[in-house]
């Protein structure tokens, strides 16, 4: 959030958010244009059903120019990346980052994965949104032995195992754990972790309890 606000509070027009973590980093917006006194508008609409999901390109582009000029806008676009090979789109896109920072709006795309084309590079600036830190998994923790009305325990053996996980899978292997075990299981936790890293067959997951001391003759390593 911290690199975030820099690039905004620079007057950066474009910036490209990718994360697999939509609502995440629509929430991290959020409580950025709070913290900077912005206003806050995403296109489509956060849990509109309404939401003009066929609108045309170019369009949700303009929208942002069309805000009210009074103000400093966020302005967020969600899955846009795969108009972006439209001639027409990134000419559109060009046009409007030029305006929009005489107009004080800031546009964050975010998206799971950009494939940057040449013509808007020098545009925009793509930043990663890092996985959740452990503070921020214990806080999730919390919150669902709330909702079920458990004790509050585990739960720093719980976010160390994880560690890896975006907030939706961490969620969901919490939610399993007090499922099978009535409580946060490290070992059930590691277990769902193993099989989303080991979902693609390209890499395997062990548990170990050695540390990298126990590890002979491997010094500089």
């Amino acid at each position: 959030m911290n690199e975030l606000e820099e690039y905004v509070m620079a007057g950066y027009p474009a910036i490209f958010l990718e994360t697999p973590e939509e609502e995440r980093a629509i929430e991290i917006c959020l409580r950025l244009a709070k913290k900077l006194d912005f206003k806050f508008v995403d296109w489509p609409q956060s849990g509109n059903e309404k939401s003009d999901y066929t609108k045309n390109p170019t369009t949700v582009l303009l929208d942002g120019l069309r805000l009210d000029e009074d103000e400093r806008w966020i302005y967020c676009v969600i899955d846009f990346h795969p108009f972006l090979n439209s001639p027409n789109v990134w000419r559109t896109a060009k046009e409007c980052f030029r305006q929009a920072k005489e107009k004080g709006v800031t546009y964050i795309f975010i998206s799971a994965k950009f494939q940057m084309i040449p013509e808007l590079e020098r545009e925009v600036v793509v930043l990663d949104l890092p996985l959740p830190s452990k503070e921020e998994l214990k806080k999730l923790a919390i919150n669902i032995l709330r909702d079920n009305e458990l004790e509050i325990k585990n739960v720093s053996e719980a976010s160390e195992a994880a560690k890896g996980m975006t907030l939706n899978e961490a969620e969901n292997a919490f939610g399993i754990s007090i499922s099978k075990c009535g409580k946060l299981d490290f070992q059930t936790i590691c277990s769902v972790k193993k099989d989303i890293i080991c979902r693609d067959g390209i890499l395997e997951y062990e548990l170990s309890n050695q540390s990298v001391d126990s590890i002979g003759g491997l010094e500089k390593f």
